[in-house]
């Protein structure tokens, strides 16, 4: 979760970042450390460090910094996803998934052959991707429930609320587009391989 400067959010509450995390901490029972650096370019949450990287002071009093704060709970309390949580064996599968379409094209495999591993290449894409979106939208809706009860800006919240929701719907709207550049990509290596394969009369 980035920083905001936006001065929407800027109206003071009765608590201290420092000690809504501390509440949330204890509610959640998730044993991280919280470390406060303002260096920092957005707040994280490492699973495997069980530590959580907030980018403002724990004597700050504005909503965004408490929504952060929240939000990065919000991740350690549900923790990783499957794919995550198996993200160092998963890595080497994104070179690979670029390689069999260039290896189907130098050896002229059949169309319906490179098809098929398209589809089935999509499909690992698009659960990565949904696990990506449906982490950020769990932390955030932990965050905005646990702040509707606590603040006294209610209308900054509903502020909140509503951009959020623009957020959500930007980021269900990316996802279609990564999605179209890189089954593109799947299918245009396949193609330019199976050309200057064709082109070399089939030597490979």
């Amino acid at each position: 979760m980035c920083k905001n400067p936006e001065n929407s959010y800027n109206s003071e509450e009765d608590f201290t970042c420092g000690e809504f995390v501390q509440e949330l901490l204890r509610e959640t029972k998730c044993g991280y450390e919280v470390v406060y650096d303002p260096q920092s370019v957005k707040g994280l949450c490492h699973y495997k460090k069980k530590e959580i990287i907030l980018t403002y002071l724990p004597e700050t009093r504005t909503l965004w910094p408490l929504f952060q704060a929240g939000h990065e709970i919000g991740h350690a309390y549900y923790g990783p996803d499957f794919l995550f949580r198996y993200r160092a064996l998963l890595l080497p599968v994104i070179p690979v998934l670029f390689l069999v379409p260039v290896c189907l094209g130098l050896t002229n495999q059949p169309t319906i052959h490179a098809f098929l591993f398209t589809i089935c290449a999509c499909v690992f894409f698009l659960l990565g991707c949904y696990e990506i979106f449906s982490s950020e939208v769990k932390a955030s809706l932990f965050a905005l429930e646990k702040l509707k009860s606590r603040v006294k800006t209610q209308k900054a919240v509903d502020k909140l609320t509503k951009r959020l929701k623009l957020d959500i719907w930007y980021n269900a709207l990316e996802i279609p587009a990564w999605f179209t550049v890189f089954t593109s990509s799947l299918w245009f290596f396949y193609l330019a391989a199976r050309y200057f394969s064709q082109k070399a009369g089939g030597a490979l």
